[in-house]
């Protein structure tokens, strides 16, 4: 008699989901199977059919899809935040898990675009252009770093897929302005020589070295004269000095 009561019960609640069970009928099933859940299940069906909190009316769950549908214009963070804002509310997530199981269900039903339900930020490269024309609206320079500290996901994903890098902006640097020592052109000295070349090439003394071919330290070191240098070392510096121009005086200066 349970059974077919219960079976009855799920008939007419197909009809009317605001119907519900008798007390008497509940006290049966739980009486004779220890659970609604499963007096159900012997009656060949799994409670949920008939939960009272596992179906909202229609109007609630049309409200819901409407929701969901006005994400359709937004993209990027704009589109996440809409969503998140419209699933943070308890009842609708019920509405959506008990009425559909999840958003993506949600979306395959109601013939809605899952990238409107995704988690993901950026689906595609619209939703990267998107949150670039807003940073650029609001007046923030498109560099990699002003991205980064603006947006982190951004500039991941752009990195990752290469989407939106024509518009990024290369950072302008300064040139280095090197501090040169005081040098005497008219010395001879293979210090001031090597001073006189540096100023010429407008370089810095470990591409200086690297022109030489020898460790930027002995460079370094010969400048300042903090000791000598050998015959092979000096000649590499004296050919560097020669191709630009820097002419070796008749008598050395360097103790060898």
């Amino acid at each position: 008699m349970v059974i077919e009561a219960l079976r009855d019960f799920a008939n007419a609640r197909q009809a009317n989901p605001t119907l519900k069970m008798t007390n008497s009928l509940v006290m049966a099933a739980t009486r004779f199977f220890q659970s609604r859940s499963a007096a159900c299940q012997a009656a060949g069906f799994d409670y949920e059919l008939i939960n009272p909190r596992a179906s909202f009316a229609s109007e609630e769950v049309a409200k819901v899809v409407a929701a969901i549908r006005t994400l359709e214009p937004l993209k990027g963070l704009e589109r996440l935040a809409k969503l998140h804002a419209i699933y943070r509310e308890k009842r609708n997530q019920r509405i959506v898990t008990r009425t559909y199981g999840s958003l993506r269900q949600l979306a395959i039903a109601e013939g809605i675009a899952e990238r409107l339900v995704s988690p993901e930020t950026y689906r595609d490269e619209s939703d990267v252009h998107h949150d670039l024309d807003a940073m650029e609206r609001e007046g923030v320079s498109l560099t990699y770093n002003s991205i980064c500290k603006r947006n982190p996901g951004l500039n991941l994903v752009m990195k990752q897929k290469g989407w939106g890098d024509e518009r990024v902006r290369p950072i302008e640097r300064k040139p280095y302005i090197f501090r040169f020592p005081p040098c005497n052109p008219r010395s001879g000295r293979l210090s001031d020589r090597m001073i006189l070349l540096r100023r010429k090439l407008g370089i810095g003394i470990r591409a200086a070295a690297t022109k030489a071919g020898i460790c930027s330290r002995t460079w370094g070191e010969i400048e300042r004269e903090g000791h000598g240098t050998s015959t092979a070392t000096r000649a590499l510096i004296e050919k560097l000095l020669m191709e630009h121009g820097i002419s070796s005086p008749d008598s050395p200066d360097v103790q060898q």
